[in-house]
């Protein structure tokens, strides 16, 4: 019986040394840093709801004048008073007053915010006229404008007629008052009625 043989080895020579190849793994990103100037100013912008009026002012400028500045006037004539005013919101409001009186509208004085008209000036409406304006921020009143309206003498009130009995004989002080524009220079006639209706005049004294 044959027996076999011992296997033969074969040893394989690799060449020396070995070379390994490395793969290159890719670096990691750069972050850029940027410095910032400290410190550091925010602009904020502001909302048009909240935005403050521009320049507002504290109360209405007013200034009261005549037009044609006509203070001087004779009964039946026309004037006009204008209400100047400066103000930041605008006037909404105006106020008229006549010796410290509010004055209103009636069939001889029109009012129209500012402006007064008298289309015929009366005695009465003479006087030392003002106007006040007011906004939102407060009220203020103009200066004072005197108008003068010249008229007739006529009397006084609780003077226009007046009867009183006396006996014959007796001394008798008669009063005539009058109100007039200008109260000065004023000349009297002075007549008396008869019991037959006639008028006598009186020489004066």
């Amino acid at each position: 019986m044959k027996v076999p043989s011992t296997p033969t080895i074969t040893a394989v020579k690799v060449p020396s040394p070995i070379t390994l190849s490395t793969m290159k793994v890719p670096s990691a990103p750069t972050i850029t840093t940027v410095k910032v100037p400290l410190p550091l100013t925010l602009t904020a912008m502001k909302s048009p709801l909240t935005a403050p009026l521009a320049s507002p002012s504290d109360e209405p400028r007013v200034e009261l004048q005549a037009r044609d500045s006509v203070t001087q006037l004779k009964e039946g004539e026309s004037a006009e008073l204008l209400c100047r005013v400066r103000a930041n919101p605008p006037a909404h409001l105006y106020a008229w007053y006549l010796n410290g009186a509010a004055v209103v509208q009636d069939s001889v004085t029109v009012v129209r915010a500012g402006r007064l008209s008298l289309p015929s000036v009366r005695p009465h409406q003479a006087g030392r006229y003002t106007c006040e304006a007011t906004n939102i921020i407060g009220a203020t009143t103009s200066n004072a404008l005197h108008i003068t309206v010249l008229h007739k003498p006529r009397c006084a009130k609780g003077f226009q007629s007046r009867s009183e009995r006396v006996a014959r004989g007796d001394t008798v002080r008669v009063t005539c008052r009058v109100d007039a524009s200008p109260a000065t220079s004023l000349a009297y006639t002075w007549t008396r009625l008869t019991d037959d209706g006639r008028e006598t005049l009186l020489p004066y004294m």
